[in-house]
């Protein structure tokens, strides 16, 4: 199914159903409820800005925000919010033209109106705090939330049989059921708070991601050199490998050591990147002595500009 094709005939009933909707459009959009609607706005702009890399696509942890919304709010103020943070948030990948930014914005708002609509009756019965507010909680967020799934991973089935990906929604749902019972008890600023650490969260997993992704290429890189030891002269296969792997999305410096003289020297064979500042070659013999000190295949070393990963090729 083209996708382009898909995108454009929601942004049709999109506009459709905020026309047809428009005086509950202007309800949710009161003047009284403008500071309230300022703040899940910025909360849900900086969410969309920090999507966590996954193999095979990205999870935002936008969903609790969301839930709350459509539970408490309605769905007309869902879509309308969502659409919005879509248009606003800066993207950390890639830039979208702003025809296929309105695509993109547009395509969950008829998702949150059939779920609004077919399922008017479970939105009173989700705001109990007792088990059956509980299911009525997943059901009705879960009706939007399958779908809305399959679109942001543009419509690849085999992404929905990511288990982490589920347990992620799953999380998500009962964190905004939380939220959402303690914005009925302890009132919309309190919920607004508690949605907050997403954001340290979302920023701690995209650190840690980025973090194991530098590794992973770096351990590829080692691996490729080990192969060539062998090779009379290695240096032009070693010099296409680290021009192959680095990257300058990253600001790093990829580099090939070889024992020196003495004991405490190091030779550089191949380096690609920024040349390491003089704390960062302190840094680095940190490493390398904790790496020479001991079995492992690799040591690392950290101060609070740098981050030295040193492998051995034994």
């Amino acid at each position: 199914m083209n996708l382009t094709f898909v995108r454009v005939a929601l942004l049709a009933l999109a506009a459709a159903a905020f026309a047809i909707f428009h005086q509950a459009l202007a309800a949710a959009f009161a003047p009284h409820d403008a500071l309230r609607n300022l703040a899940y706005l910025l909360l849900l702009v900086a969410l969309t800005a920090l999507p966590i890399p996954r193999k095979g696509g990205r999870v935002r942890l936008d969903l609790p925000l969301y839930t709350l919304v459509f539970t408490l709010h309605g769905w007309v103020l869902a879509a309308a919010l969502g659409a919005l943070a879509l248009l606003l948030a800066p993207s950390t990948t890639r830039r979208y033209a702003i025809g296929a930014r309105f695509l993109r914005a547009a395509e969950c708002v008829p998702l949150f109106c059939a779920a609004g609509l077919t399922l008017s009756g479970l939105q009173t019965e989700a705001r109990f705090s007792d088990a059956s507010g509980l299911v009525a909680f997943f059901a009705i967020n879960a009706a939007w939330i399958v779908p809305a799934t399959l679109l942001r991973a543009n419509l690849r089935v085999g992404r929905l049989a990511d288990w982490w990906l589920w347990i992620a929604i799953v999380v998500q749902i009962a964190w905004g059921y939380v939220a959402t019972q303690v914005a009925l008890h302890g009132g919309i600023a309190l919920a607004v708070a508690t949605l907050v650490p997403l954001l340290l969260l979302a920023l701690a997993l995209r650190a840690l991601a980025r973090s194991a992704l530098a590794v992973h290429r770096l351990r590829l890189a080692r691996e490729a050199v080990q192969a060539l030891l062998g090779e009379s002269d290695p240096l032009p296969h070693i010099n296409a490998i680290l021009s192959s792997v680095h990257s300058e999305l990253l600001k790093e410096t990829l580099q090939i050591l070889a024992p020196g003289a003495n004991v405490t020297g190091w030779t550089t064979v191949a380096s690609r990147g920024p040349v390491p500042e003089d704390a960062a070659v302190q840094v680095r013999r940190q490493a390398l002595r904790r790496l020479t000190d001991s079995e492992r295949s690799y040591a690392s070393a950290s101060s609070r500009a740098h981050h030295i990963v040193a492998f051995a090729a034994r």
